[in-house]
């Protein structure tokens, strides 16, 4: 077994040329004498408080595999030309899968652009991330016509729309353009937070039609089980209109859950006093009352709203009354108010971008735990953070490339046995079992790389 040895002196250098090279063998510490072995040990305390001052997590993202797919979607033909087709119309799905997944898909779906999910406003760690180093499977979805879907069926007419001061405002910054809350979740001074969050979108096509078209597309995923056998969307504002709607055009197999953050629109049945909207692309829709069943039959629905919501406040209004109507009918919905019931003051109309986004992920966490969708498609309840199971992913019972036993040499930011740049640039004390049966990864303090080197003294060590 060979491992390379790098300097614990800066997180982006590269190999010395000619230097420290470890010649391990499976099951002990080859030929390192004490010398060295007092070396290495010098240098955890390091090599972990330059990882400490880098990360705000301590769990690396491993995943199986990741990609894309289309789905949905229709063929048309040309009107002067019928031999000539047009594939259009469908909805586009970016995957990410853990090695150790959960049995839980997360599906992210925005009103604005997938960049929501992927980063904090201050450029922090995002959703997608979180969920990932949590083992969930993320996928993120555009919409048909919208982001990287945007192969459309008909023509489409972009108007410029003059919002970047009306934006402010809606995604409740604070009461007008540059007027913040006082305890608003958002970096206020920093002046290219803002510019990203304003013009990091895509056009919405905000009509009825379009709620309709991207329901189908979604039904279809969800039918397909290319997405799982257990989905939970995750929505923000208009997303949260068309993923109801999803539920109700599905069969409702596989999805398990709806989060929605700050929806606007939602679905009635039609037994109940109120108009519907079949121009906009914010509801309300009122479907027959077996339609709306459906909803019912989602084993868990929470809407979720940011702080600043007067409680008289129309959609605020429209969530309960929806809630209402599903658990009456045999339901499980909620309605959370983030400020007022979780004391997360200053949560926007994005709150999982929110500075705060950790505190707004840990009651996802409840509410998953809570429904019994955390748990792993094996059965395996170990925590992924201090644990990998090499057959839990997908039941493959196969061995993970970094537990395969064969000799590798390590390079800077790869994971064993890939050459895949996974971590680029960083230290992590990696540390193999010999049977495999515990592979475990630890950003640690002096303490605990102590405490991991003991283990590594009884099976073999790559230091990184």
């Amino acid at each position: 077994m060979q491992g390379t040895f790098y300097s614990a002196s800066h997180p982006s250098r590269s190999p010395t040329p000619g230097g420290l090279r470890l010649e391990v063998q499976t099951g002990r510490l080859g030929i390192i004498g004490p010398k060295m072995l007092f070396a290495i040990l010098a240098i955890l305390p390091l090599a972990a408080a330059t990882t400490s001052q880098l990360r705000e997590w301590s769990t690396p993202i491993i995943l199986d595999r990741s990609g894309g797919f289309q789905i949905g979607g229709t063929i048309i033909s040309d009107p002067t030309n019928s031999t000539q087709t047009l594939s259009c119309d469908h909805g586009y799905m970016e995957y990410f899968i853990p090695w150790t997944p959960r049995q839980t898909s997360l599906v992210m779906w925005h009103s604005s652009s997938t960049q929501v999910f992927q980063n904090r406003w201050d450029g922090g760690q995002g959703y997608k991330d979180m969920f990932l180093r949590r083992g969930y499977p993320v996928y993120l979805w555009d919409g048909p016509r919208v982001g990287r879907a945007n192969w459309a069926c008909e023509p489409v007419n972009y108007v410029p729309g003059y919002r970047d001061q009306s934006n402010f405002a809606a995604w409740n910054f604070g009461p007008s353009y540059k007027n913040w809350w006082p305890d608003v979740q958002f970096p206020t001074q920093d002046d290219a937070a803002w510019q990203q969050a304003t013009s990091a979108r895509y056009d919405e096509f905000d009509t009825y039609a379009n709620v309709l078209l991207h329901a189908h597309a979604a039904a279809i995923a969800a039918d397909s089980g290319k997405v799982g056998n257990s989905i939970v969307y995750l929505t923000n504002s208009a997303g949260g209109l068309r993923a109801q709607m999803t539920a109700i055009r599905s069969n409702t197999t596989n999805i398990k859950g709806i989060v929605t953050y700050e929806s606007i629109g939602y679905v009635f049945p039609d037994n109940v006093n109120i108009t519907a909207d079949t121009v906009g692309g914010f509801g309300p829709v009122v479907v027959p009352l077996a339609e709306f069943k459906k909803l019912a039959k989602v084993p868990a629905i929470q809407f979720v709203w940011g702080d600043h919501r007067e409680p008289d406040n129309f959609y605020v209004l429209q969530s309960r009354r929806c809630a209402a109507l599903i658990n009456q009918y045999g339901g499980n919905a909620q309605v959370l108010m983030l400020g007022d019931d979780a004391g997360l003051k200053g949560s926007t109309h994005i709150p999982f971008a929110d500075l705060d986004n950790a505190k707004v992920a840990a009651l996802l966490d409840k509410f998953l735990a809570a429904n019994h969708l955390d748990g792993y498609l094996s059965g395996d309840s170990r925590a992924v953070s201090t644990a990998i199971s090499p057959s839990a992913s997908q039941g493959r019972g196969k061995k993970p490339p970094h537990c395969s036993g064969k000799t590798q040499t390590v390079r800077h930011g790869e994971l064993p046995g890939t050459g895949t740049q996974t971590w680029p640039g960083r230290h992590l004390l990696m540390v193999h079992s010999q049977m495999g049966t515990r592979g475990a990864m630890a950003e640690a303090d002096a303490r605990e790389a102590r405490k991991t080197m003991e283990e590594a003294m009884r099976s073999f060590i790559f230091v990184v």
